[in-house]
């Protein structure tokens, strides 16, 4: 197993862009130091700036649901 983690290159298997961009709605641990907060205000920066539009989804409980038919 030491041999294994010696010969490891870490630059092939470090975190990258896309791997950070996907971490920044996580709650469950501070990556990169960066609380929540900040992660959430860096991921809607991310998003403004490349364009991306994130479809939400609102419940209207005034709707009838299909499901109970």
């Amino acid at each position: 197993m030491m041999r294994f983690l010696l010969e490891l290159d870490y630059g092939k298997i470090k975190t990258d862009e896309a791997d950070w961009y996907f971490c920044l709605k996580r709650k469950d641990y501070n990556f990169k130091g960066v609380l929540y907060e900040g992660r959430l205000i860096e991921k809607e920066r991310i998003d403004r700036e490349k364009g991306h539009k994130i479809p939400k989804v609102i419940f209207d409980e005034k709707l009838e649901d299909p499901r109970k038919e």
